[in-house]
């Protein structure tokens, strides 16, 4: 597990201004739609079988009316571990729990959740079928569209 050197200083920073959030959503579109394209490139057998796996316990998750948020964080996770760069996987290790911690505020409809599955799901074929740009391009999909729905939770939260 990665240690607290780069958590600490972020999760103080979301503490102090939560506005901040922005700003690691700019992170993930470099880093993600990054380690997408080359997870399409370097991702083994078992890499795009454990992404399966994740998201088939994401599906269930959802549709028994569990929490599915973990689910969520370790599909990314297992996006940035099928890069093989260690460092990209220890990035996204350290900041595993903002990730979670912010998406369990933001997506308490179930229809943007399924929105939100639909987008892994093709994300993940992106990555199975080996087509770098398309995977890059469905992660930033999915990241405008976090973004978006933020956006509207800061919004609706004000009013």
């Amino acid at each position: 597990m990665a240690s607290g050197s780069i958590q600490e200083p972020i999760s103080l920073m979301f503490k102090a201004d939560a506005q901040k959030i922005f700003d690691l959503i700019e992170v993930r579109k470099a880093m993600e739609t990054w380690a997408a394209f080359h997870a399409a490139q370097k991702a083994t057998e078992e890499d795009i079988h454990q992404l399966e796996k994740i998201l088939q316990r994401m599906k269930k998750a959802f549709q028994e009316g569990k929490p599915w948020e973990k689910e969520d964080a370790d599909f990314h996770l297992g996006i940035a571990q099928s890069t093989h760069n260690p460092i990209q996987a220890h990035i996204m290790f350290s900041i595993h729990d903002l990730l979670r911690t912010s998406v369990a505020k933001v997506f308490r409809d179930r229809n943007k959740v399924k929105k939100l599955i639909d987008q892994h799901e093709r994300i993940f074929h992106a990555i199975k079928n080996h087509s770098p740009e398309k995977a890059r391009e469905k992660t930033l999909e999915h990241l405008n569209y976090v973004e978006s729905e933020v956006k509207a939770s800061i919004i609706n939260n004000k009013n």
